[in-house]
């Protein structure tokens, strides 16, 4: 079973729902796919055994064999190719590694380079994308870090997604069994929380609720929730407590035994969900 772990926004506590599901079940792997900003290794401190190169495709043109026709910039959707000086010139920021000016190419002058975009460290317990800076695109990499975290053949795996509803966000849930989304009750988090609800039923995902920084005053969470016919999996009340364990990399369920009874019942609630 592959399980989403979503947010709307950064901050909201996807991370750390994340990682405390993870560790209430000892034979998921972790899969950190919010590559911009890859934490979840704090939590597990996992001894990365090794870290595999993430690179895409680039075009390299032969000026001798160019003809100047600009086959290759007239069909390049992306706008990442320009023909300046007698000579084609590539924007690898926005080049979406697509292949098909070498395709269109009749004089056989584009040639397949590389790029690196990031790198994958494979540890025991995580599988964590970590992308360079200034890399536009972290698709490709999030495609990868998925692919080798698969290779474990592991009984089940939690997926750490970017925030929000980014194509990245696309490529890390689009092969999930089930979704988690993980919602702080605040205007702001519910507005982005409505984003993620219409990208999950956009592809067709089924997911579940959780309310993270529960308060007395739910700014109004409660009622969206009972529109959509939802009900929360778990509410983590606001405290002190969990926010130390949050901002200290510990795992809450580890310290505190509330925690573990919460997150093995959410953990026993995904799987039927997921089931039916």
């Amino acid at each position: 079973m592959t399980v989403a772990v979503l947010s709307g926004k950064g901050g909201a506590g996807k991370t750390f729902v994340a990682a405390n599901l993870k560790a209430v079940e000892p034979d998921a792997l972790y899969v950190d796919a919010d590559v911009e900003e890859p934490d979840g290794n704090l939590f597990f401190k996992d001894d990365i055994s090794r870290e595999d190169i993430c690179s895409v495709m680039v075009p390299v043109f032969d000026e001798n064999k160019c003809t100047g026709c600009r086959d290759c910039v007239d069909h390049c959707a992306f706008h990442a190719l320009a023909f300046i000086s007698h000579k084609p010139i590539v924007f690898e920021e926005v080049c979406h590694s697509c292949g098909l000016c070498r395709l269109v190419c009749k004089a056989y002058a584009v040639a397949e380079g590389k790029r690196r975009i990031g790198r994958i460290a494979v540890g025991k317990k995580t599988v964590s994308g970590i992308l360079d800076p200034g890399i536009a695109s972290a698709v490709p990499l999030i495609e990868d870090t998925l692919k080798i975290a698969r290779s474990f053949s592991a009984k089940d795996y939690v997926v750490d997604c970017p925030p929000g509803t980014s194509c990245s966000v696309i490529a890390s849930v689009k092969d999930a069994d089930y979704a988690v989304v993980v919602v702080e009750p605040t205007e702001f988090g519910i507005h982005n929380f409505c984003m993620v609800d219409s990208l999950l039923r956009t592809l067709g995902k089924r997911y579940g609720v959780v309310v993270n920084k529960d308060m007395d005053n739910d700014a109004g969470l409660d009622a969206v929730l009972s529109e959509l016919g939802i009900e929360p999996l778990l509410r983590i009340p606001f405290s002190r407590s969990t926010a130390f364990c949050a901002g200290s990399g510990l795992l809450a369920v580890e310290h505190d035994e509330s925690f573990r009874n919460s997150f093995a019942s959410l953990w026993e609630s995904i799987r039927k969900e997921a089931a039916s």
